[in-house]
């Protein structure tokens, strides 16, 4: 797909994020103090272990297929746009169709 970040830029990008937001951390003096790995021992290099927990959360969405996320992507809208008619239609019946289907309304008792 085109235009499609690579996971190498991908890491730039997230690098240089967590070195912008550093930058304004210190611009407004807060001082970042953080463990190597959650629950663990302060970080002997708190500035680089805060910019790699960018890195580390770019990496959930690195090796991403890009069609199987606009193939998800698509489904997902087709199925939005069959609920959104469905809702339309109850509304204009006022049958209660879309709850009784979605387990809200069951009906006269």
């Amino acid at each position: 797909m085109p235009g499609w970040t690579t996971n190498e830029d991908l890491a730039l990008i997230a690098h240089r994020l967590g070195t912008a937001v550093m930058a304004m951390y210190d611009k407004a003096g807060i001082t970042v103090s953080l463990p190597a790995y959650p629950g663990g021992t302060p970080s002997p290099d708190s500035r680089q272990t805060f910019v790699n927990s960018f890195i580390a959360d770019a990496e959930d969405f690195m090796s991403v297929e890009p069609q199987k996320v606009h193939d998800e992507f698509s489904r997902m809208l087709q199925e939005g746009t069959k609920l959104n008619l469905l809702g339309i239609t109850e509304h204009a019946n006022g049958d209660g169709e879309i709850s009784r289907r979605l387990g809200g309304d069951k009906g006269p008792v």
